[in-house]
């Protein structure tokens, strides 16, 4: 180790005495070593020698014991690149051209995702040589390897959606998935470059695809969709996608819509919206989730057949653990109240089984000062939590395990539809990746009986209920003004629970809907 510092301390002819100090004060003080070089890398190192990155390199393989001679170029890059510094990167990747050292697809791919990143995030101007440089490293790779694993294919998809060459990073797309869920950064790349190309059909296309992986739009992609609308028209495409997808817009996306709309002399503001569901801009009263029988019954239809069972294959279950459960519900339901026992349990966080089955059995417990006949359903590991609080929640509800590897959201809801139009059920769970599989018309009812029907825990310290919201907690029309909801802290995966309380609202005016932006 000594040796080390003293290379890098070593006194060089093209070194002056003010690096060579610094470089002594930042190993010396610095509280973890094995993060020592990392502040030699905040700034581009004004010497780009082969010695310097040498000596980083032998100061990251005796302090971090993970690295190794394979793998320690990936660990600087990767660094640079989670804090966008393209410029050291690239003094680095010349640093080991110049030594003759062969870039492999690894480096190459990390280094598109840094122009990607840099680019977005942190104000990066790509110029005409960047662009060239991207398509030559793609055209080098394509030309030497047959095959890409997936985070290459990611890395080259990030890369070439600054370019002309986007729409290679499609094929890319595909070949990613053969192995892995492409990522929310990818999917957002060529979604965005997709419309700014002009192409809206891959656009919506991608989108559905995105959401269909369980990942939210981002901010990016809302904004670019915003930018690029025309008119009135390509406006309220965005927000019939929120209401048909059930999504809250993230706050910078709808301060830049509020821009927007006020640019066409269109009122737009933030309003406040009372538990009742009256809005402060318009003064209207936002749409109850009141839903009709003939709705209920087409969700409770379709359910089955879409979600548990689609094409004869049995997506979350099997087929004798789902008949003993329909067995199960015909002696026993219908019930008043269905509680997916696990989803509340880890509300407390994995603080191990006793304080999580202390948290179930209160909130049941709580549950039937409301409720006569309730349901939790769990997993079989459950079972053998502890004996005293498990036995005590039977005597108060009747109880249905699933094997482990089962989903049990498919259960709970099929419970809850399957006991009537009054029955309730509690989780955190937002269930979209369920509605999803409905289709564009059943999944606005489905979302409106879930904000009717569903519990959701708020605190896991006092047991408080986030109760079903007496009005539509989604995007939707009254009239010609447009309600929207959003959040501040753009808690935007799909499954992510936001409080009633906590969702904030945009109030569009419709006027002069076919005005064009100038």
């Amino acid at each position: 180790m000594n040796q080390i510092f003293r290379n890098l301390l070593r006194p060089l002819a093209h070194r002056s005495v003010t690096s060579h100090q610094r470089i002594f004060c930042i190993l010396n003080s610095h509280d973890n070593p094995s993060d020592a070089w990392k502040s030699l890398l905040v700034t581009p190192p004004t010497n780009n020698t082969a010695e310097f990155w040498s000596n980083v390199k032998q100061t990251i393989l005796a302090t971090n014991r993970n690295a190794k001679k394979a793998n320690v170029d990936g660990i600087i890059l990767n660094h640079l690149c989670a804090n966008k510094n393209i410029e050291t990167a690239k003094l680095f990747v010349e640093s080991m051209q110049k030594n003759g050292e062969k870039l492999n697809p690894l480096i190459k791919g990390i280094m598109l995702k840094l122009y990607y990143h840099a680019t977005h995030h942190k104000d990066y101007v790509l110029t005409e040589d960047d662009k060239s440089r991207i398509i030559e490293i793609y055209r080098e790779l394509k030309q030497n390897y047959d095959t890409f694993d997936s985070t290459t294919c990611e890395n080259l998809i990030l890369g070439l959606s600054l370019t002309s060459a986007w729409k290679e990073g499609i094929q890319l797309l595909e070949d990613a998935k053969l192995t892995a869920i492409p990522g929310r950064f990818t999917y957002t790349a060529l979604i965005t470059s997709a419309l700014k190309n002009e192409e809206p059909s891959t656009f919506f296309r991608l989108l559905d695809e995105m959401i269909g992986h369980e990942q939210q739009p981002t901010s990016q992609i809302y904004n670019t969709w915003i930018d690029w609308c025309k008119n009135m028209a390509d406006f309220e495409k965005i927000f019939r996608f929120l209401e048909d997808m059930g999504l809250h817009m993230p706050l910078d996306s709808a301060e830049k819509l509020i821009k927007k709309m006020s640019s066409m002399k269109i009122t737009a503001q933030k309003v406040r919206v009372t538990k009742y569901g009256n809005c402060s801009g318009c003064k209207k009263s936002l749409d109850t989730t009141a839903l009709t029988i003939d709705e209920f019954n087409n969700v409770r239809d379709a359910f089955l057949s879409k979600v548990i069972v689609k094409n004869n294959i049995f997506l979350n279950t099997n087929p004798e653990e789902l008949q003993a459960f329909k067995n199960f519900l015909e002696e026993n339901g219908p019930y008043d109240c269905v509680v997916d026992g696990l989803n509340v349990a880890y509300s407390k966080g994995n603080k191990g089984a006793v304080a999580q089955a202390n948290l179930l059995l209160q909130v049941v417990t709580e549950l039937t000062k409301i409720h006569k006949n309730i349901l939790v359903l769990g997993k079989k590991h459950m079972i053998k939590w502890p004996a005293q609080q498990m036995k005590r929640l039977r005597m108060i509800a009747d109880t249905f395990f699933t094997a482990d590897i089962s989903q049990d959201d498919p259960f709970l809801l099929y419970a809850t539809l399957k006991s009537g139009p009054e029955a309730r059920f509690c989780s955190r769970d937002l269930m979209r990746q369920h509605a999803f599989l409905l289709g564009p018309e059943l999944r606005i009812c489905f979302f409106k009986w879930r904000d009717q029907r569903q519990y959701k825990l708020k605190s896991s310290f006092k047991v408080l209920f986030d109760k079903p919201c007496l009005y539509k907690g989604t995007a939707h029309k009254i009239d010609n003004v447009w309600h929207i909801p959003f959040v501040e802290d753009e808690r935007t995966w799909l499954n992510e629970y936001v409080p009633t309380d906590e969702k904030q609202w945009m109030c569009i005016q419709l006027k002069n809907s076919n005005k064009k932006i100038i």
